[in-house]
């Protein structure tokens, strides 16, 4: 079991779902828990004073290069 501690205050998290033309949906293989090795679309949190837009294109780039 997963155990966790949580903020006081909300953390607020991007994620990415990209659809090619011929409807392949991109998909990153998760190198953290939770979840490690698991396949997740692409995404993580938004860092302070970073807008949601950056925020997502940073953790595709991240996680695709």
């Amino acid at each position: 079991m997963i155990k966790r501690e949580y903020p006081n205050q909300p953390i607020v998290g991007v994620g990415a779902v990209i659809i090619d033309d011929n409807g392949k949906i991109l998909l990153v293989k998760r190198a953290q828990p939770p979840g490690k090795d698991l396949w997740a679309i692409p995404g993580g949190i938004v860092k302070l004073g970073e807008t949601l837009r950056n925020a997502v294109k940073r953790e595709i780039k991240e996680e695709t290069g």
